[in-house]
C-alpha cells in the first residue's frame, strides 16, 4: 500500500497571498487580477526551498538578524521586503521558505535571490549546535 498526497488546489501555495494582502492591506482588482495598495501594483513571489548546508549552523534568529542587518526585511512603510518562514526546521532540513513582496516582480525576485546568497556568504558567523531543532530530521 502507498499513500500521497495529492494537491487538487487550482493554484499556488495560498498563505504567501494572505500575509501579502493582511500585511500590506492591499486588495484585489478583479479585473486584471493585480493587488493594489495606495494606488499601486503590489506583486509577491515566494520559494519554499532556499537551502544552504549553512542553515545547520545558525540559529533561527540570527537568520532572521541577518535578513534585518542586510535591508531586505519586510518594511510596513514601504510595503516591501522579505518574510521567512518554515524556520523552526532551518537547522534539521537545511533551508527556509522565503516571501517577497515588492511593487515589481524584478525586485521581489531580487530579494528572494538575495537571501539566498545571504544564507550561502563565506564569512558567516557560525553558532553552537548545542540548541536541538525544534523540527526533527526524518531518515
Amino acid at each position: 500500500m502507498w499513500a500521497i498526497e495529492i494537491n487538487a488546489r487550482k493554484c499556488a501555495t495560498t498563505h504567501p497571498y494572505f500575509w501579502t494582502r493582511t500585511l500590506t492591506g492591499a486588495a484585489l482588482d478583479a479585473e486584471n487580477d493585480m493587488l493594489h495598495v495606495d494606488g499601486r501594483p503590489l506583486v509577491y513571489q515566494s520559494a519554499e526551498y532556499v537551502a544552504s548546508p549553512l542553515l545547520a549552523e545558525i540559529s533561527g534568529e540570527s537568520v532572521l538578524r541577518m535578513i534585518e542587518d542586510a535591508g531586505l526585511g519586510y518594511d510596513p512603510q514601504s510595503k516591501e521586503g522579505v518574510l521567512v518562514h518554515m524556520l523552526s526546521c532551518a537547522r534539521a532540513h537545511r533551508k527556509i521558505g522565503v516571501t517577497a513582496i515588492s511593487a515589481h516582480h524584478h525586485t521581489a525576485d531580487g530579494y528572494i535571490r538575495a537571501v539566498q546568497r545571504l544564507i550561502t556568504a563565506p564569512g558567516h558567523v557560525v553558532e553552537s549546535n548545542s540548541i536541538p531543532p525544534i523540527c526533527e530530521a526524518r531518515t
